[in-house]
């Protein structure tokens, strides 16, 4: 995952603004959940309950329950 932005020099008005990769993540994993089980649904959202896509999940959806 790529973080860019766009920026322009400080204190130099001949240069144009550019993109800018500013920072990044290497990504470990990647997983679909439309591929997956419900067990396996269920143990990954235990196992990553703090990630961001789970909390927002409606948990009926995945008959999960915390």
């Amino acid at each position: 995952m790529v973080f860019y932005a766009g920026l322009k020099p400080y204190n130099q008005k001949k240069e144009e603004a550019a993109l800018y990769i500013i920072g990044y993540f290497t990504v470990k994993e990647v997983i679909d959940f439309n591929l997956l089980s419900t067990e396996e649904r269920e143990k990954y959202c235990k196992r990553c309950k703090n990630n961001a896509h789970i909390k927002r999940m409606e948990i009926t959806y995945y008959s999960i329950s915390f």
